[in-house]
């Protein structure tokens, strides 16, 4: 039996005719296409998460605690370096 990684069809396939199919699914290219169609969703997923982190972590709301926080080190009396 020829077994074809992203084809489960051909890892079940028992009879000639459903390895016959998906041997030509393979051939046409409907397998790399789906494969393609599948990392492109997934890419847009992370792309689009991205973009909604660093908008949430460069938002106006926290900019104040960033700059507050940025002053810690050099800041005497919260007990640093004398």
């Amino acid at each position: 039996m020829v077994m074809l990684g992203a084809c489960a069809a051909c890892a079940s396939a028992s009879d000639q005719v459903a390895l016959f199919r998906c041997l030509e699914a393979a051939r046409n290219g409907t397998i790399a296409r789906r494969v393609t169609m599948d990392a492109t969703i997934y890419l847009l997923i992370l792309v689009v998460a991205f973009i909604g982190i660093v908008i949430w972590v460069f938002g106006r709301k926290r900019k104040a605690r960033f700059e507050a926080d940025a002053r810690i080190p050099l800041d005497e009396d919260k007990g640093g370096q004398s």
